[in-house]
């Protein structure tokens, strides 16, 4: 296929998907930069590997798994040596102060956010995917399963049982009877 066609595709069908990417990588890590990364860094994976899209047709399910892939090596490369230690074993209160301002803007952004994202956060992990995938993607069943490889009725139940879960602890936090 030519270049000329590849950027003609590749704008049509996969640079239009960078909206929806970022909610999902937001929806996951909770930041914005790094969700913006996460979009950018699969716009870019997918363009280097446009010829290994073998059907044309499900391109939106080969886009949602390379930015899959990319969340899962984000929260790989957080690793504990993320400590307030100095090497000689100090404490660095230049290192706790940051992350005290940075722990200070996520409650913030966290009491600015909706019942709904909440609830969303309070979900089992495997439903809340399922969900996100599902709502913020705007995935069918089938590309789910395909994404997540594993069986497309699995995918229907949990997403099934994941929005009945997620309406009874919607208004278990409008009632106010959730602790969280």
């Amino acid at each position: 296929m030519s270049r000329e066609r590849d950027e003609k595709f590749f704008e049509k069908s996969i640079l239009v998907l960078y909206e929806d990417i970022y909610r999902l990588a937001y929806s996951m890590t909770k930041n914005e930069e790094t969700a913006k990364d996460i979009a950018q860094s699969t716009m870019e994976k997918a363009w280097r590997n446009l010829d290994r899209l073998k059907n044309r047709k499900s391109v939106k399910s080969w886009v949602y798994t390379i930015a899959r892939n990319e969340t899962i090596t984000f929260f790989r490369g957080l690793h504990p040596s993320d400590s307030f230690d100095e090497p000689d074993g100090s404490v660095s209160y230049e290192k706790f102060a940051e992350t005290e301002a940075n722990i200070l803007d996520e409650i913030l952004k966290k009491e600015r956010s909706e019942l709904l994202i909440r609830a969303i956060d309070l979900l089992s992990p495997k439903r809340r995917e399922i969900v996100l995938l599902w709502a913020l993607g705007d995935l069918q069943q089938k590309e789910i399963a395909d994404i997540l490889q594993i069986n497309y009725n699995t995918v229907r139940v949990a997403l099934y049982r994941g929005l009945k879960e997620l309406r009874e602890i919607y208004f278990s936090l409008e009632r106010g009877d959730v602790d969280e």
